[in-house]
């Protein structure tokens, strides 16, 4: 029969927290009605299996060669008829004991079908995937279109993607940046400060707007001023409301009429003096 070897270097990087496989699966996609075998290595081909352990290659006669091999079984439709029935798919059983660790598989396929070539592969545990350790010096072994991809670095934790393809943004998880950073088109609707902004060294040039002191109220004092605004709009609130002045008084008046605030008022040879408020 002329067999031909398909494909070589297929990894599996797999530490198993158990010192054996259990049962497994072997699998690969193909031309259908082949005969196709697999061979399971040991790292950098050092060991083989030959149907019961891993042994050294050099330990295995030529003639003996094909022990070991794991036949193939290409899987069928429901109604099981060949070559309508035929899917492609072939599975096998991987050695359940004796092989742990990196190991790689080549596939051994007869006929070769010139043109109809397609290949897939997969092995795995059914029972001890869940308890595999992935390791970063194992990594290079396996397929860019596994290792490449997004990882979180606790287990189970999933990343939130939007519709249009935009992934969601921890502030607990983001790194300070270590020089300037400028951002651009970022709009900020509202800031709520934590602490109270004491100095500001960085700004200069500020300008009151010409609004800016009507929001301070003019409330009438109810007595002598206490503070600057009272002292402001009592000192308007003399010249331009009502007051009244004696021989002896002056008076300022609240908008209810009432008196704000007395002076005392004497006239001696000419001089007028005003006493102090109260």
């Amino acid at each position: 029969m002329n067999y031909r070897k398909f494909v070589t270097a297929v990894w599996v990087a797999l530490c198993l927290c158990s010192t054996a496989w259990a049962a497994g699966e072997l699998s690969i996609a193909y031309t259908t009605e082949q005969t196709v075998k697999a061979i399971v290595w040991g790292p950098n081909k050092t060991t083989r299996w030959n149907g019961s352990n891993m042994v050294a290659p050099s330990t295995i006669a030529i003639a003996d060669w094909a022990t070991g091999q794991i036949d193939m079984t290409e899987q069928e439709t429901q109604d099981g008829v060949p070559p309508a029935s035929s899917t492609g798919q072939y599975v096998g059983d991987f050695p359940a004991t004796g092989v742990v660790g990196v190991h790689q598989i080549d596939y051994i396929v007869s006929p070769v079908t010139v043109g109809k070539r397609r290949f897939g592969f997969q092995a795995y545990d059914n029972s001890l995937l869940s308890s595999a350790v992935w390791t970063s010096a194992k990594a290079g072994f396996v397929d860019a279109a596994i290792t490449s991809r997004l990882a979180p670095t606790t287990a189970s934790r999933t990343l939130d993607v939007a519709a249009t393809g935009e992934a969601g943004l921890d502030f607990n998880n983001i790194n300070a940046a270590t020089g300037a950073t400028t951002l651009t088109n970022i709009t900020v609707p509202s800031v709520t400060l934590t602490d109270t902004v004491t100095t500001l060294t960085n700004k200069t040039g500020f300008a009151l707007a010409s609004d800016g002191l009507d929001s301070i109220s003019t409330t009438e004092p109810a007595g002598v001023a206490s503070n600057y605004r009272e002292m402001v709009v009592q000192t308007w609130r003399r010249w331009f409301k009502k007051t009244t002045l004696t021989s002896t008084q002056l008076k300022t008046h609240k908008d209810d009429d009432s008196v704000a605030t007395t002076q005392s008022a004497t006239d001696a040879s000419g001089t007028q003096t005003l006493g102090v408020a109260e």
